[in-house]
């Protein structure tokens, strides 16, 4: 695996920015947004990890884009699949599903009756989060469409590796904030950024920012079912070490909406719980029981 973002994929991520940029920056509203980065080429024979790249990079940045789901889902589902978000969930969760008040289309995770639906008015409640995306609770209407055997394990896969991808994007820039923070807040006489303690509780968050993307980053590489999970519980793990330490960090600041820290801290707690608890990542890791990915599209290569 190469280390260095090749020339194409940065011309990839330039493209995502500027689209990001002309939308209005990170606070654009999310289906504008949207609607400019499926209608561009960003994606334009692009492999896992380009997508994985791509929804990393607008979670750096900030936005709330349900791009970068769609981004590794997509290409798993049916053709002719509607423009617009995706949300997915499984069947034997009861909460809300992220996206959903918003997707065209909801996978719902549930073995080999695995289905795809297309989400209509009667069929999903909004709910009121605090988590920095939206979500609505989703009531399946009428059959959908069941997908072939094998497709859970799959859209599976994918869709973990989305919520790392979006995790490593917003521990990158929560730690970069409160590191920013660290330098220009005066205490004692010094900034804050020259008392050790605080030095080392930043270098350790900064370390999982950083093995959490390039867990990431080869997983989506390898597209190998161990790495992904291994990549999952990490990332788990790293979400629910840095909101309360990088909160900290920051004091009353962090929770104030003008300093924008909680906009990626929220997200990254959002992310955990989709994920489903970091002692069943944990398990699955263990046991080697998570239903295995070795079908995904492979080739992808830097």
């Amino acid at each position: 695996m190469d280390f260095d973002i090749s020339e194409s994929q940065g011309l990839r991520l330039a493209t995502v920015a500027d689209i990001v940029e002309a939308a209005g920056g990170p606070a654009a509203e999310t289906e504008q947004l949207d609607q400019k980065l499926e209608a561009s080429d960003v994606l334009s024979d692009a492999c896992v990890l380009d997508r994985f790249l791509v929804a990393e990079e607008l979670a750096r940045i900030g936005t709330s884009s349900t791009f970068g789901l769609r981004a590794l889902l997509a290409d798993c589902l049916p053709e002719g699949l509607p423009p617009g978000s995706i949300a997915v969930t499984e069947a034997h969760r009861r909460g809300p599903v992220r996206f959903a008040n918003s997707a065209s289309s909801i996978v719902v995770l549930d073995g080999d009756r695995t289905r795809l639906y297309e989400s209509v008015a009667d069929s999903v409640v909004p709910a009121e989060t605090s988590f920095g995306f939206t979500y609505a609770h989703f009531r399946p209407k009428g059959e959908g469409i069941r997908l072939t055997d094998g497709a859970e394990d799959i859209l599976r896969a994918r869709w973990r590796l989305a919520m790392v991808a979006e995790i490593a994007g917003n521990a990158r820039t929560a730690v970069e904030k409160t590191a920013d923070h660290l330098v220009s807040r005066v205490q004692f006489g010094r900034p804050l950024s020259s008392l050790q303690a605080l030095r080392h509780r930043l270098a350790e968050a900064a370390v999982s920012a950083e093995a959490t993307r390039w867990l990431g980053r080869e997983a989506a590489f390898s597209e190998d079912p161990r790495a992904i999970r291994r990549a999952s519980w990490y990332a788990s793990d790293t979400a629910a070490t840095l909101v309360p330490d990088l909160m900290q960090m920051c004091g009353a600041r962090s929770f104030t909406l003008e300093f924008g820290l909680h906009l990626f801290t929220m997200r990254m707690n959002s992310l955990r719980l989709e994920f489903g608890g970091i002692d069943r990542l944990g398990l699955e890791l263990a046991e080697g029981n998570l239903p295995h990915a070795e079908h995904a599209t492979s080739g992808s290569r830097l």
